[in-house]
């Protein structure tokens, strides 16, 4: 009977604050932050091709070397590789004086592409390291319309609540947001009562890794930007995309796609990693701006 109510609690809860976030997400867009794409090409298309392609490459690389012979560790970075841009990021963003419109059209066109990028990098990954052989498997018509349905849906019907009700949704920015943040805390929240032992147990295996890997994100999307020749505020505004990965949606797919839990453990001390990267980046990025744009 426990094991039914855990599966239950799963099942239900974790979707529906995927649900929710993407739809607070949505309300932050318009059509027109898809158009950005034109007015700044080469900052969308450095943002672009580093979270879907060079952070995969960097996943995969990091879990064939630290993650040798750990899985759990492999599928879940995989996992968190496969999942672009978190409904967060615009908000650090913005907390650290970089480019909101940026940061916001990039969550917007990764978001689109996480349809098809997503179930392809994971269930490559998971061909990679886990093998053939391996009861572990991601049905991809499948998992594509379970990405549609809790991750494009919401962020759709978001868009449609801004549309048809503009002053609700400019008005409602800020309690979205702490709604988004407090979804977050509720989602991992649900990931340390289920897994609560294995996590005590497992947090000092990878603590390391999933500190690095969030620390070489982020520095990779900053230094793509750097290579492209774009300033500060939008290296630093890349860095946070790029390097900022949607946990909640990682964390639906081991939990709820594969039902797989533990694979969703590396995913969770990555989001407490994160944390402690991105606060003082934010910080500092912040402390630097007001030097050249005081106030």
């Amino acid at each position: 009977m426990p094991e039914v109510q855990t599966a239950d609690v799963i099942q239900i809860l974790i979707p529906l604050t995927v649900f929710i976030m993407m739809i607070c997400l949505g309300m932050s867009l318009k059509p027109e932050n898809f158009q950005k794409v034109f007015t700044f090409p080469r900052a969308v298309l450095t943002g672009v091709v580093g979270q879907m392609i060079l952070m995969p490459a960097m996943a995969f690389a990091i879990a064939a070397t630290l993650g040798k012979g750990n899985l759990t560790l492999q599928i879940g970075l995989v996992l968190l590789a496969a999942c672009p841009g978190g409904p967060l990021s615009n908000t650090f963003v913005y907390l650290g004086r970089g480019r909101v419109d940026l940061s916001v059209s990039l969550t917007a066109v990764n978001g689109v592409l996480a349809l098809i990028t997503t179930p392809l990098i994971a269930s490559i990954g998971i061909a990679v390291f886990a093998g053939e052989n391996t009861d572990i498997k991601l049905p991809l018509g499948k998992t594509i319309l379970q990405v549609f349905m809790i991750a494009i849906l919401p962020v759709m019907l978001g868009m449609l609540v801004n549309y048809k009700f503009p002053k609700f949704a400019m008005d409602s920015q800020g309690q979205a947001k702490i709604l988004s943040f407090f979804m977050l805390i509720t989602h991992l929240s649900l990931v340390v009562v289920i897994n609560f032992s294995i996590i005590m147990e497992s947090l000092h295996i990878f603590f390391i890794p999933a500190l690095l890997y969030c620390v070489l994100a982020m520095a990779l999307g900053y230094s793509i930007a750097a290579i492209a020749k774009l300033d500060r505020d939008i290296r630093f505004t890349i860095g946070i995309e790029v390097g900022l990965q949607n946990v909640v949606l990682a964390i639906l797919i081991a939990n709820v796609i594969l039902k797989r839990p533990e694979f969703a453990l590396f995913v969770f001390t990555y989001g407490l990693s994160a944390l402690l990267v991105i606060f003082p980046w934010i910080y500092l990025h912040k402390k630097l701006s007001s030097k050249v744009h005081p106030e």
